[in-house]
């Protein structure tokens, strides 16, 4: 019996640390800004433009769904104890007249997309209307323009509907519908290029009994799109150059 050695497959190990090197400094997802509402942050991790509540059914405040307001619905689904709540914003104690929640200068630290997330439920399936209601996550880079990466409307009822994600952002909701039990939800991978974001989450309801409530938002950096692809590729090097000069024997 003979055996015959080839080169040895060590020899390429060097030339495959090159490549994934050299292909970008993320080969996974990473949390880039993360909001649970467990501890207060108006004003240092975030600010609020018609932060107020009357007490009972009108509001715009983090919560724990007892303080705050005596009307907030029982929502579950949240993380820990607290989570932000709105219901009929255009309230007279609203002297902002708008209901945002602004959290800004979050870095990209060099991802080239995001994907948006949260966790949000709503307090009725039939009290919703196809204007005046709607919850928009937006986001801008480096001070731009605003875009929108998630919305919820009604299924496009004039009145008294159930509250949807609105997938094509046509005014219509039409996928996952939303209830007591905060689900969550995420935005496409988003492609993005500078050094800054400003995420912000717009909400208009304007009656009693349209709520809406949410907790745990994050953006998460999501790395180059062919890196995993780059990396199943190296495998598959690695596994045929493997096979190639692994030593053999002939007989």
């Amino acid at each position: 019996m003979r055996q015959i050695t080839k080169h040895k497959p060590l020899t390429i190990i060097p030339y495959v640390f090159s490549i994934l090197i050299f292909s970008g400094p993320h080969l996974h997802a990473g949390i880039l800004f993360t909001e649970g509402f467990e501890t207060e942050g108006l004003g240092s991790r975030y600010t609020a433009s018609g932060n107020f509540t009357d007490g009972t059914d009108d509001y715009f405040t983090r919560t724990d769904g007892f303080t705050e307001a005596s009307g907030i619905p029982v929502f579950t689904g949240f993380t820990g104890s607290y989570f932000w709540a709105a219901e009929d914003i255009d309230a007279a104690e609203n002297v902002a007249g708008e209901a945002i929640l602004d959290f800004s200068s979050i870095s990209l630290d060099d991802f080239p997309a995001i994907q948006i997330t949260l966790d949000i439920g709503a307090g009725s399936d039939s009290a919703f209307d196809s204007v005046d209601d709607f919850l928009f996550v937006q986001f801008r880079v480096d001070s731009g323009n605003w875009t929108t990466a998630l919305a919820f409307q009604n299924g496009g009822q004039v009145y008294n509907g159930a509250l949807y994600q609105d997938t094509d952002f046509d005014g219509i909701g039409d996928g996952t519908e939303l209830g007591l039990a905060m689900q969550t939800i995420s935005s496409a991978i988003i492609p993005v290029s500078g050094s800054l974001i400003d995420l912000r989450i717009d909400t208009l309801m304007t009656s009693g009994s349209e709520a809406v409530a949410f907790d745990n938002v994050q953006v998460i950096g999501v790395p180059e799109p062919n890196t995993t692809a780059l990396i199943f590729a190296v495998a598959s090097l690695l596994m045929i150059f493997g096979k190639r000069f692994l030593p053999q024997r002939e007989d």
